[in-house]
């Protein structure tokens, strides 16, 4: 799966810190590729576990990636607010 751009430019430019991890939560059909030969199964096996270790090591800040691009930005903007304010440094 490719993140777009858009949405990367947005990660970077609100909290370019690499202390902190973001995961956008999708269904495994949705992030699938149309002509993609794995089933669903096998693309969110590796998706939950990357999310399980992620929870593990990194403050997890799900974001729902089926939403509407304008609502995924806006949670983004929101999320990156809060962890500037809560950040003792």
């Amino acid at each position: 799966m490719t993140v777009p751009g858009w949405l990367l430019r947005a990660f970077c430019a609100f909290y370019p810190r690499p202390r902190r991890g973001f995961v956008l939560l999708a269904d495994a059909e949705h992030i699938r590729a149309p002509r993609a030969d794995l089933p669903a199964e096998e693309i969110e096996r590796p998706n939950r576990a990357f999310r399980d270790l992620i929870r593990r090591y990194l403050e997890l800040a799900p974001i729902n990636a089926n939403a509407e691009r304008d609502k995924v930005v806006e949670r983004i903007i929101e999320r990156m607010f809060h962890i500037k304010r809560s950040d003792p440094e």
